[in-house]
């Protein structure tokens, strides 16, 4: 029987499987003249071949390798470990020629592996460089740190030049704890304050906008506005260094009196604010009881506890009010004093209350305003003028009808990516106003008076028209033939002007009907599944692809897939977000990917922002993702930027949202 071909090697002057110049047993091979094993690369372990003996050059190169302040090692096809750097065993309790052959779990435990094993399957997939991504290990001393982690395709030169070796994946990772620590010091201070250790305005303000980024996701939120009844006196009368102290027990309490994803912030002086997330329910769900511990204090004014709303059939929010009302009902003990302070709390809900960050805090304490002017230690909810709001709803109705006039609208794209290639497969067009004096505004604070004035069907055709003619220019600039995704409002569809308008927007644009996909968002009603279903064939027999959006959110998920000609799902952001630490919602995708893949649909999955949901969705076969992983929504200039790369995987890639 013929040998087989000889493992993959380094030259002399090249790295070296699991060897270094401060390997405690060189000296005691060199004594017996005796030559180290070397490991294969690619599933070609077992044979003869192997690397050069050392020379004084590799000396040198091994000792500038173990100099590098960086883990570095090199695995092969199949995860096994061909060399690893001095830093890289030293973290991992050990030295490099023990870790000679084995696994990454080996160095760093299975969480570490099955993190890494997908993502260097994708670049040996791909041949191409990963972004760099930030991950967290426990070292030998079980202490926690933090890496900053690339990875990218190697194929280690055969000795003398000539042939080639299989493809490994090179990994090098810098350890970034201390700089990350001073980062949270300064993030720390910049955005908490610093007597109770709260959030501050600019937190809360922060998290609000983020909130409110994610119009469609299960939950909505409130905001609860606090202002402390009589402090100023209490904090005369105990002294200031015994007021700092009952407000950080105030701040205790509240942070005692919300639920897990809510947000308690100091805003100054004796005002706080909670935001609040409530998740959604359906309309027919049973209203929340409020307890009979948090009806309302005796401390309210009778005047106050008898404008108060029925205490029994009550929203999250008043509920979470009464109960900040009675955890500060209990006595502070400063100083040996008791002392009594009540609160005034006013409530504001998105997005009756208002669609942006500041509108919501202002409505809240507008009514907390009401609730002192009825008493003090009661809540009132947000009451809006109604000739204030009639005024502001004409206007906006208004300024959209000029701003279709004055060209206002942009349409943004988001990247899909296909994890089998490392390309863009597709971009989704989202809908932008560039509102002068405002700024750009995402849809769900203006479509409500769009519809309202009667203007969702013009500007739904102008989204059409506009993101169709962008892609085909694409196409005629020579740039990849890249799928768009146009949302299809159920409007359209219902009256039967889908056909006849995707049609002609395609005649006129010169878009290959092949390159369009319409999306139906999941949770929309559609009464006549019947009819959508004709007017949806009627569009696939064009060539026109149909995807079902925020997929699984909706009460018809299956009817929707069983109804309609679909070609793709689009798992919803609100089951990406906590992949990572909800076994539900993990669980929920699992099922989604199978369930489309059964049915020979292809799945991409929205919000994808972290390289832990990547690697959970790749080891799930998810087909592709959108998310700020790869990039946020984009104006038409800078997707061109990126399309122009052949190879989108090996240029940057945000780890976080822009």
């Amino acid at each position: 029987m013929m040998p087989g071909p000889p493992g993959p090697s380094f030259p002399q002057r090249g790295l070296r499987p699991l060897r270094t110049r401060h390997d405690e047993s060189h000296a005691s091979f060199r004594a017996s003249g005796r030559s180290r094993p070397a490991p294969a690369c690619a599933g070609d372990r077992g044979t003869s071949g192997g690397p050069r003996p050392m020379s004084r050059d590799d000396d040198a190169m091994f000792q500038v390798i173990d100099a590098v302040p960086a883990l570095v090692s090199v695995c092969d096809a199949d995860g096994r470990y061909v060399f690893v750097n001095a830093l890289h065993a030293r973290l991992a309790g050990t030295h490099p020629a023990a870790l000679a052959g084995l696994r990454p779990s080996d160095a760093f435990g299975e969480a570490y592996e099955s993190r890494h094993l997908p993502l260097d399957r994708l670049v040996l997939r791909t041949g191409n460089a990963l972004p760099s991504f930030e991950e967290e290990i426990s070292d030998r001393t079980n202490t926690v740190r933090i890496l900053l982690t690339t990875k990218t395709p190697f194929r280690p030169p055969v000795p003398g030049g000539g042939g080639s070796q299989p493809l490994c994946i090179l990994t090098t990772s810098l350890d970034i704890t201390e700089r990350r620590r001073a980062e949270a010091r300064l993030t720390q201070l910049a955005t908490h304050d610093s007597l109770t250790g709260l959030a501050n305005r600019l937190l809360l303000r922060s998290r609000l906008e983020r909130r409110l980024e994610q119009p469609r996701s299960r939950t909505t939120c409130a905001v609860l506005f606090l202002d402390l009844d009589f402090f100023k006196l209490a904090n005369d009368q105990i002294g200031h260094e015994q007021g700092d102290a009952l407000l950080c027990e105030v701040a205790r309490r509240l942070e005692k009196a919300v639920g897990p994803g809510d947000l308690v912030a100091r805003l100054g002086a004796d005002e706080f604010a909670i935001l609040q997330s409530i998740p959604q329910r359906p309309v027919d769900a049973a209203p929340v009881t409020v307890p009979p511990d948090f009806a309302t204090p005796d401390s309210a004014t009778p005047a106050a506890a008898a404008a108060q709303p029925d205490a029994t059939e009550s929203t999250p929010s008043t509920v979470l009010a009464q109960r900040v009302l009675h955890l500060l009902e209990a006595p502070f003990q400063c100083g040996g004093e008791a002392v009594h302070i009540t609160c005034s709390i006013g409530i504001a809900l998105h997005p009756q209350d208002g669609a942006t960050a500041g509108e919501l805090l202002r409505s809240a304490e507008l009514a907390m305003h009401g609730a002192k002017s009825d008493g003090r230690a009661c809540w009132r909810l947000c009451v809006p003028n109604l000739s204030e709001q009639a005024d502001l709803a004409a206007r906006l109705r208004t300024d959209l009808r000029e701003a279709l006039e004055r060209g206002e609208f942009v349409v943004h794209y988001q990247p899909q990516v296909a994890l089998s290639t490392g390309h863009i497969a597709g971009v989704e067009a989202l809908l932008r106003w560039n509102r002068p004096g405002v700024g750009l505004l995402r849809p769900g604070d203006f479509l409500q008076g769009a519809n309202e004035a009667g203007l969702t069907d013009a500007i739904d055709r102008w989204v059409l028209q506009q993101a169709c003619q962008d892609a085909a220019d694409w196409h005629a600039m020579g740039l990849p033939r890249v799928r768009l995704g146009i949302n299809l409002s159920p409007r359209i569809l219902g009256s039967g002007q889908a056909l006849d308008l995707v049609t002609e927007t395609l005649a006129i644009t010169g878009l290959e009907p092949t390159l369009l996909e319409l999306e139906l968002t999941e949770g929309d009603l559609v009464e006549d599944f019947e009819a959508a279903g004709e007017m949806l064939g009627s569009l696939r027999q064009l060539g026109v692809a149909i995807a079902i959006d925020d997929f699984g959110m909706g009460y018809s998920s299956l009817n929707y897939v069983k109804s309609f000609p679909v070609d793709r799902l689009k798992i919803d952001q609100s089951f990406v977000r906590d992949l990572e630490t909800e076994g539900q919602d993990a669980a929920i995708v699992h099922a989604i990917i199978a369930l489309g893949h059964s049915l020979g649909l292809s799945i991409v999955a929205e919000g994808v922002e972290t390289v832990g949901q990547l690697s959970l969705l790749m080891n799930d076969g998810c087909d592709e993702i959108q998310g700020y992983y790869f990039s946020e929504p984009l104006p038409r200039g800078e997707l061109e930027d990126i399309l122009r790369r052949e190879q989108v995987l090996a240029g940057p890639m945000p780890v976080e949202p822009l």
